[in-house]
C-alpha cells in the first residue's frame, strides 16, 4: 500500500510540474478546489489494470483497460485490437492481483471490447469507473491518461490535449468523425484502452490509435465515451453469457 501511494503521490508531482511549466497545457487550472481536483482522477488509479495476452506463456499483446459495471456485473473496457490476437488467454493486472478473463463474444466496429472474469466470485477490491460525456469546457482542458506503456507492467499518467472533437475515421467504411476525439500528442505504445480522465475525475474517453495528419503528423485518436454508451446498448446483459 506504502508503495502504491508512493508511486501515485510521484505522478500527482510529477503532471503537476507538467501542466504548470509547459505552455502547451492550455490556461485552465485543473487544480481549481471550485470545479476540480487532481486527487479526484488520482483516486481512480486503482481501478485501471493492464492486460496482457498470452499464448504459450508469452505476452503476445498488451495494453490498458479498466473496472467499468454494465447492469451490474463488473467488467473490463479495453480495445478490441489488444485482446484479439488468437491466445491462450488474458490476464489483467490491479497493482499486484492478477485474474482471468475472457473477451465477451460481440461484433463491434468501434474497437472496443468487453472483458469478464472466469471467477466472477473473485474480483479485484476496487470500484467500478464513471463513464461520462465530454462536456464543452472539458475539451479545453488537458485530460490525464492513464497507460501501460510499453507493456512494462507498471501503470503511468500523462496529460494530453484535444486537438478535435471529431477524428479522421471510418468505422465499416463509413466516415464516423463524430465518435472519436483527436489529440494531439500521439499515444505510446501500451496505451491502448486507457481510460482519459476529466478533472472531475470521469471517463471521458478511450484511447485507441494513432493517425496522420495531412500534414504527415502523428496524432492520437480516443473513442467517445458517447461510443462507449453505443456499444453497450447494443449487447445483451454480460450475466446472460
Amino acid at each position: 500500500m506504502n508503495k502504491k501511494r508512493g508511486l501515485i503521490a510521484l505522478a500527482s508531482i510529477v503532471i503537476l510540474l507538467v501542466l504548470i511549466i509547459s505552455p502547451n497545457y492550455g490556461s485552465v487550472n485543473i487544480f481549481d478546489k471550485s470545479t476540480s481536483s487532481l486527487n479526484d482522477v488520482i483516486d481512480r488509479y486503482e481501478s485501471v489494470c493492464v492486460i496482457n495476452t498470452y499464448n504459450d506463456g508469452v505476452v503476445v499483446a498488451s495494453g490498458t483497460g479498466f473496472l467499468y459495471s454494465i447492469e451490474s456485473t463488473p467488467c473490463i473496457i479495453s480495445n478490441n485490437h489488444v485482446v484479439s490476437i488468437p491466445s491462450d488467454g488474458i490476464k489483467v493486472s490491479f497493482n499486484d492481483c492478477v485474474f482471468d478473463v475472457y473477451r465477451y463474444p460481440f461484433d463491434t466496429p468501434y474497437d472496443l471490447a468487453i472483458l469478464l472474469f472466469n471467477d466472477p466470485w473473485n474480483l479485484p477490491p476496487v470500484e467500478p469507473l464513471n463513464v461520462s460525456p465530454l462536456s464543452v469546457e472539458q475539451q479545453e482542458q488537458p485530460l490525464l491518461l492513464f497507460g501501460n506503456i510499453d507493456g512494462s507492467g507498471v501503470l503511468s499518467i500523462r496529460p494530453v490535449n484535444i486537438e478535435s472533437a471529431a477524428a479522421n475515421v471510418s468505422v465499416d467504411g463509413t466516415p464516423r468523425p463524430e465518435l472519436f476525439l483527436t489529440l494531439k500528442q500521439p499515444l505510446l505504445p501500451g496505451e491502448s484502452g486507457g481510460p482519459l480522465f476529466d478533472s472531475r475525475g470521469n471517463v471521458v474517453a478511450i484511447a485507441t490509435m494513432n493517425l496522420y495528419t495531412d500534414e504527415g503528423i502523428k496524432v492520437g485518436s480516443a473513442i467517445r465515451s458517447e461510443t462507449v454508451f453505443q456499444m453497450i446498448e447494443n449487447v445483451s446483459s454480460p450475466s446472460d453469457r
